[in-house]
């Protein structure tokens, strides 16, 4: 059997530009996709799946590298 990935909820989201700088921080990607009028889930999958940038935006889970 595999090793059980610990579920992290409410793990701090920023925006990031093309050049690296934080635009942007949220408690949750939940709050930041309220705040930034996207659909659910949408800004927590980019940072779950590592998408990337759209018009040099991303975000990233904290602490995480680009």
């Amino acid at each position: 059997m595999g090793i059980l990935k610990e579920k992290k909820y409410n793990q701090p989201v920023v925006k990031i530009d093309k050049n690296g700088n934080i635009l942007k921080r949220w408690e949750s990607a939940s709050e930041a996709e309220r705040d930034e009028g996207k659909g659910k889930n949408s800004i927590g999958r980019c940072c779950r799946e590592r998408r990337r940038p759209y018009k040099g935006i991303t975000y990233r889970f904290e602490g995480e590298s680009l």
